[in-house]
């Protein structure tokens, strides 16, 4: 109901015994985390941050929150977005 072009579309959950036990979205190449592990892969970590950082205030200002930003969390493109 509320999009932003940096937060990505969640398309379902599975639930088992009454629990969310896992989240789906669109599928990514790799995370952060892996990207900055090879070391011919080229990212903009200007341009990730300011995208990582007006995604945190769009969730914010619908009164939600992340909780775990963190380097396998946030996804990277085929075009090392």
């Amino acid at each position: 109901r509320n999009p932003h072009r940096s937060v990505r579309w969640y398309h379902g959950c599975l639930i088992h015994r009454g629990r969310i036990v896992i989240l789906t979205y669109e599928q990514y190449p790799c995370t952060l985390e892996e990207s900055i592990k090879k070391i011919s892969y080229h990212l903009n970590v200007d341009l990730g941050f300011d995208r990582s950082k007006a995604e945190a205030e769009h969730l914010h200002s619908l009164g939600l929150a992340h909780n775990e930003i963190k380097l396998s969390n946030v996804m990277v493109d085929a075009g090392n977005t």
